[in-house]
């Protein structure tokens, strides 16, 4: 699999500091995925939505050799209120 190189705050990392500012919190994860026919859709599909996933350049031989046909979004929505 591919190796994720975007640097995200952890969901229980984000909880922990909403809770230090509100009382009632709301969240939920969620993953969606998308399934290609070939690692070239999935790399043409990240080129035109402008997420890469992969450092700020790539080797056009890394690239070549991308091996996945699925792609994986993880996100997450919060709702704080104080009350």
């Amino acid at each position: 699999t591919a190796t994720s190189f975007l640097s995200m705050p952890a969901f229980d990392d984000i909880l922990f500091i909403l809770k230090k500012y509100y009382t009632c919190i709301h969240s939920q994860e969620y993953e969606y995925k998308l399934n290609f026919n070939t690692p070239i859709e999935a790399l043409k599909h990240l080129k035109n939505t402008g997420v890469t996933g992969f450092a700020t350049t790539s080797s056009v031989k890394k690239i070549k050799s991308f091996p996945d046909t699925t792609l994986t979004y993880k996100g997450a929505c919060f709702f704080a209120t104080k009350n």
